[in-house]
């Protein structure tokens, strides 16, 4: 992990050198604004698609952006395919930021599942389409049991895939069994595009339930990645102490604190005028790596 923020920085122009950096000013200036929630999604044919639908801006000095968003590229649901929607905000300094990513359209069906009946009870209905809603065993049908899975079936390039993560088995007799769960197949997330795997519980009283679950492996390129904010070009006074990481913050795509796991890359001789490039990178739990420099002058 550590050779690819040092990678990462490389590109950015500065040492591949870290750096425990002792420089600090007060950033001053616009910020850019901030566009949030584009990730990548999937759609299947024939749903309603909303493209605004969890996208989020904002701007220190304006606030929220959000109807500021401006959308292009469309999004067909009646045609399977690959689509590339982007977005752009501007701030009222005129500053701007764009993101996109793309939206994939698969064949209906696709993601919710399918289950098949259990082995005693031929007649009986299906189960309810298994979803991540709290299920209890009220709920349950007197002899079959039941497989919940979540129904955020995305994940990126090269992320770890844990089948079971989020999955349950409950019975109306056994109770809890999801240790009883076996699983067909494995999403190869070094490959983009749709892949299923096949989950199984049988009962003590024989009674059995699968499920197929549809997972949708989207370009690395589109992993939501953490953010940092604070880096900006700064000019500080020759001979003056500051510090490099003051009011520089880093989170990953959920919120969580990632400052302390900040790296730096590039010195900075403040006994010497001149311009000094520094880069930063931070990792988020899911190895997704941002990058981003600034320079600082020295007069």
């Amino acid at each position: 992990m550590m050779n690819k923020i040092i990678q990462s920085l490389t590109v950015l122009g500065v040492s591949a050198s870290l750096v425990t950096p002792s420089l600090t000013a007060s950033a001053t200036g616009n910020s850019l604004p901030q566009i949030k929630g584009v990730e990548g999604d999937v759609v299947e044919k024939g749903a309603d698609y909303d493209s605004l639908k969890g996208i989020k801006a904002y701007d220190k000095e304006d606030g929220d952006l959000t109807n500021k968003i401006k959308v292009s590229g469309d999004v067909d649901t009646s045609k399977l395919g690959k689509y590339k929607v982007q977005y752009k905000v501007t701030d009222s300094d005129g500053a701007y930021r764009t993101k996109w990513h793309y939206v994939y359209v698969v064949k209906e069906g696709s993601l919710n599942g399918s289950k098949d009946k259990t082995t005693h009870d031929k007649d009986k209905s299906k189960a309810e389409v298994a979803s991540n809603k709290k299920t209890s065993t009220k709920n349950l049908d007197d002899n079959m049991p039941l497989i919940t899975v979540p129904t955020k079936d995305l994940v990126y390039q090269g992320d770890h895939f844990d089948t079971m993560k989020g999955v349950k088995a409950l019975d109306k007799k056994d109770g809890d069994i999801t240790d009883k769960v076996t699983v067909k197949g494995n999403i190869d997330t070094s490959k983009t595009g749709l892949q299923y795997i096949t989950y199984h519980v049988k009962d003590s009283d024989g009674y059995y339930y699968t499920y197929k679950r549809g997972v949708y492996v989207n370009d690395a390129e589109l992993a939501p990645k953490p953010e940092i904010t604070g880096i900006k070009d700064i000019t500080v006074k020759k001979g003056k102490d500051f510090d490099l990481l003051k009011d520089v913050k880093a989170k990953d795509n959920s919120g969580k604190d990632l400052s302390s796991d900040i790296v730096t890359s590039g010195e900075v001789n403040t006994d010497k005028p001149g311009k000094y490039k520094v880069g930063y990178a931070v990792s988020d739990a899911d190895g997704h790596i941002t990058a981003q420099g600034r320079t600082i002058t020295v007069k």
